[in-house]
């Protein structure tokens, strides 16, 4: 009975001892987490990156005049 005993109370170490370590394994993780949003951070920089990218736009605006002509083709052809 006293072997049951201490085999329980070893049991109930181990639980509490696995149980500490996983809270310390989660505080661990948690900066993990901070350090992802300090990662975003620079992602916020990289968006005057897409300024520049309304200046590539103005070229894409020529291209539906190149559009206007192809209808303007259309129109020909049905005059035809």
């Amino acid at each position: 009975a006293e072997d049951k005993a201490v085999e329980q109370a070893q049991a109930r170490d181990e639980a509490a001892t696995a149980a500490a370590e996983r809270e310390v394994r989660v505080v661990e993780a948690a900066p993990v987490e901070e350090s992802a949003l300090e990662a975003e951070e620079p992602v916020v920089e990289a968006a005057p990156v897409e300024e520049p990218a309304p200046e590539a736009e103005e070229p894409v605006v020529e291209e539906p005049a190149a559009e206007v002509e192809a209808d303007d083709t259309t129109e020909g052809e049905v005059t035809t």
